[in-house]
Formats: structure tokens, C-alpha cells, sequence
């Protein structure tokens, strides 16, 4: 929250003038946000859970997609183990590269989650190196670092221009330098610096391979570090995306924009559709306020003298009964008593779906192992019919 308050205070935006028609979209944007970070505080933590998988299962298809690899939704959930039992066959379909590099995707989308969180966060060569050791443990030999890419290769996806070789570890340098100077992480909003970054990372397209997934990675965890949900870019848009590389950062940020938008979105129906809405605040009006101080009684009433009936004028008429101090009370008592039971109540709705979620969880799994009995007894009838027919011929 203050990392996403301090970028929007150094792009100079107000809600009351913004100094250009971009300055106004990332306020409103950092309004939005903050808005879907009071719900995720409102939230339990299930319904929390709930949309992370739901996000995940989401970035790990889009991200692939991006890269000319569809996975179906059922695949991602049946190798991430989400979403109760998978029908049989569906990872088996699976190569054991393809499911290897599902988890291999999950596992970098977990480590950036993990370095946003961090304090002071400096994102530079080392960063992005650790970041591709987990997409590619199989360049990792021993403790050597990945080494960069050796040459231009004329078959890949992405076709603006890259670095030479020989000058990739020189401009990775240069490029965390830019990103953790003072004067960078001041002049430019959060979402700015994310899709630059995006950008100059892909100019140098340090690896052989999972580059464009690298970029997209590092993207986003400077967008977690500072509070907002990832930038998904959408299948979709993956020509518009393609062309944006080509052309500037300035396009490539128009659709970074577009994916966190909506992802913001997204992210705030989810909620909307599953969370109650807020209690009412129980406010005291400056007109009903002046009215409790009026008829409050003073310490020395005791000692005032007090008219008796007959004392009146005759003309003058009784005047209504005003609410007291112990009336207004009452209706506090009573307004703070009605938000505890509904918060109750919500609490205990809260716990059923919990409860209600583990025992289908626990249904699942029991099915689940049943079904890998069942396949394993299969399997062992079909070897011992295999080995008998072996004997016999």
C-alpha cells in the first residue's frame, strides 16, 4: 500500500486535477486497487485461497498460450492437484516435459510471490538469473549459474531485435542499475516501471529459452511487490501483444495497463459476488450531537430552581419530549448489538463453507486414492497376465 500511495504521489496525480489524461487512468487505477485490497481484508480465508488457485490456474494457461503452448484448464488442475480428482487419463496424456514445465511454472510464480514480499526489494541480474534457475533447473549444472544465450536463434516467437551475445551480461547490468535507482523508482509509476522493465528485458532476451516468461515474471512481481494483483496478458491478445514488442514501451504499457485492469476487475467481482456488503456505520451527526450536549444535565442541577406547574404562563404550551442522553444511547446499544449478530452470523456461514469445502476435499482425496487402487490392482493383473503369456509362449 505505501510502495502503490508513493508511486502514484511521484507521477504528481490528484483526484482533483491530474495533470494529463494518463496521470488520471493510473489514479484511477491506484483507487480501484486499493478498493480490491479492503475486500481481500474483509474476506475469509478460504474465499482468499479460492481466488489465488483460480488466478494461478488462469496465469499458468495464458502465459503458456502466450509462448504458442495450450494446456486446457482440466490439465493444470489435475498436475497442480486442485480441483478435486482429475478423470483418468488426463495427466497421463500429458508428456513428462510438458508437466514438468507446469510445475517448473508454478514453482517461478510462487518465488515472486515470496520476493515481493520482501522488504527492500532489488531486483537485478541475480534476481532475474534465480528466477529462470527455477523455470529451467535443467540448465542449472551443479552450482553454476545459467549460462546467457550464445547466439541470435533464427527460429523463435519473438522477432524485434535482441542483444548481441556479447553484449547481454553488460546490458543485464545496466538494466538492474536502471530499475534500483533512486531517481527511476521516483519519476515513474509503478506500472510504468513494470512494463519498461518488461520491455528491456525482452531487448535482451538473456536466455535460450523462457525469456518471454522470464520478462512477463519480472513484470509482475514489481506490480506484487508494490500491492497490485498480476498483469495477465490474455491469450487473446497475444498478436497485439507481439506487435507491442516491436514497436515501443509505450504500446507494450498500453496493454500491460489493460491486463492489470482486468485483472483488478476480475478480482473485485469475484469478491463482490461472495462477500455480504460492509455493516452500516453508526454515526453521530453534528445536529444530533448538539442536541445531547443541549439536553445533557449539568452537574449542578441539583441546586437550580425548579418551576413548579402552576408557576407557568398560562398561555405556554408543554414542549414535546426530546430523545435523552440514555435514549441515544439505547440506539447505539441497539445498532452495535445488530452488527455483532450479523458479523456472527456471517462468521458461522463463513465456517460452514469451510467445513463444508474440507469434507469435500476429504471425499476427493478418498476417492482419488481409491481410483489409484484401482488403477495399481490394473496394472498388477496386467502384469501378471503379461507374464504368464510370456511363460506360456
Amino acid at each position: 500500500m505505501a510502495l502503490r500511495l508513493a508511486s502514484l504521489a511521484a507521477c504528481g496525480a490528484s483526484e482533483k486535477k491530474p495533470e494529463n489524461i494518463v496521470q488520471q487512468q493510473q489514479a484511477e487505477l491506484d483507487q480501484r486497487a486499493m478498493h480490491l485490497e479492503k475486500l481481500m481484508e474483509r474476506a475469509p480465508e478460504e474465499v482468499r485461497a479460492e481466488l489465488l488457485e483460480k488466478i494461478e490456474i488462469s496465469w499458468i494457461h495464458h502465459e503458456n498460450a502466450l509462448e504458442g503452448v495450450i494446456y486446457a484448464p482440466e490439465e493444470l488442475m489435475a498436475v497442480l492437484g486442485v480441483g478435486g480428482p482429475a478423470r483418468p487419463g488426463v495427466v497421463e496424456s500429458m508428456s513428462a516435459s510438458a508437466f514438468d514445465e507446469v510445475r517448473q511454472n508454478k514453482a517461478a510464480i510462487e518465488l515472486i510471490r515470496a520476493l515481493a514480499k520482501k522488504p527492500g526489494l532489488v531486483v537485478d541480474a541475480d534476481t532475474v538469473r534465480e528466477i529462470y534457475a527455477v523455470l529451467a533447473p535443467e540448465e542449472v549444472e551443479g552450482k553454476k549459474p545459467p549460462a546467457f544465450r550464445k547466439d541470435i536463434p533464427l527460429h523463435r516467437l519473438y522477432f524485434h531485435e535482441i542483444a548481441p551475445p556479447d553484449k547481454i551480461a553488460a546490458r543485464l547490468k545496466a538494466f538492474g542499475q536502471w530499475l534500483n535507482a533512486d531517481d527511476t523508482r521516483r519519476s515513474m509509476h509503478v506500472l510504468r516501471l513494470a512494463a519498461k522493465a518488461h520491455f528491456l528485458l525482452l531487448q535482451i532476451y538473456p536466455y535460450p529459452k523462457h525469456s518471454g516468461k522470464l520478462a512477463r515474471l519480472v513484470m509482475n512481481l514489481l506490480l506484487l511487490s508494490a500491492g497490485y494483483p498480476p498483469a495477465v496478458i490474455h491469450s487473446t491478445e497475444r498478436q497485439r501483444y507481439y506487435d507491442a514488442l516491436k514497436t515501443n514501451e509505450n504500446a507494450l504499457a498500453q496493454v500491460v495497463k489493460e491486463a492489470l485492469t482486468s485483472s483488478i476487475e476480475a478480482s473485485i467481482r469475484f469478491f463482490e459476488a461472495r462477500l455480504p456488503p460492509p455493516p452500516p456505520e453508526v454515526r453521530v451527526t453534528p445536529m444530533r450531537k448538539r442536541r445531547i450536549e443541549r439536553d445533557a444535565i449539568p452537574s449542578d442541577a441539583s441546586d437550580a430552581p425548579v418551576a413548579r406547574r402552576s408557576e407557568r404562563p398560562s398561555g405556554a404550551k408543554s414542549a414535546p419530549p426530546s430523545p435523552t442522553p440514555k435514549a441515544d444511547a439505547r440506539e447505539a446499544k441497539a445498532a452495535d448489538k445488530k452488527a455483532a449478530d450479523k458479523k456472527a452470523a456471517d462468521k458461522k456461514a463463513a465456517d460452514k463453507r469451510a467445513a463444508d469445502k474440507r469434507a469435500a476435499d476429504k471425499k476427493a482425496a478418498d476417492k482419488k486414492a481409491a481410483d489409484k487402487k484401482a488403477a495399481d490392482k490394473k496394472a498388477a493383473d496386467k502384469r501378471a497376465a503379461d507374464k504368464r503369456a510370456a511363460d506360456k509362449k
